[in-house]
């Protein structure tokens, strides 16, 4: 598993873009943007810890790890319980929509469900939402990549937090 420490280097040139966002025209800090910008960070840093600690059972919580370390984790999670599942489990419905259409659809009716396909739904679902949420991310990073100054880049990242609330 990966940890990506981020370098000096790293964080300067990460600083150098975005320091305009929080500097007035008189060049002192805007502390309200800087504080609702933290707010914004850890807030995304808690939901996201949480996908991966749900995803990875337990293994990941840090929000900096590489995406290839988390989907890995992913991958052994659902492994294990692919490899230890119950024997009435047929894997070639399970893998369909039908199959979670009929699970979710159980469960709301009070039906009887076995842990194990509800566990199986339920990495499902976290899956189908990191990948969305990792789509919406680079969808954003290649607009703010064609913006022609940080100004407009802030906008475009504000305008997509906007549509996401």
């Amino acid at each position: 598993m990966t940890n990506k420490k981020a370098t000096k280097e790293d964080i300067d040139k990460t600083w150098n873009f975005i320091k305009d966002d929080f500097l007035r025209e008189d060049g002192l800090i805007d502390w309200d943007k800087l504080k609702e910008t933290f707010h914004d960070i850890s807030l995304m840093e808690d939901q996201v810890s949480e996908v991966y600690m749900t995803i990875t059972g337990g293994q990941m919580s840090k929000i900096n790890y590489e995406a290839s370390a988390v989907i890995s984790a992913y991958e052994e999670e659902l492994n294990k319980i692919f490899i230890e599942k119950p024997k009435h489990i047929d894997l070639d419905f399970v893998e369909s929509e039908d199959w979670i259409a009929w699970t979710l659809k159980s469960i709301e009716e009070g039906k009887e469900v076995s842990e194990d396909e509800k566990l199986i739904v339920y990495y499902h679902s976290a899956l189908f939402n990191y990948i969305e949420n990792h789509k919406i991310l680079l969808n954003t990073l290649e607009k703010i990549k064609k913006s022609k100054s940080i100004k407009e880049a802030r906008l475009i990242a504000e305008e997509e937090i906007k549509n996401q609330k």
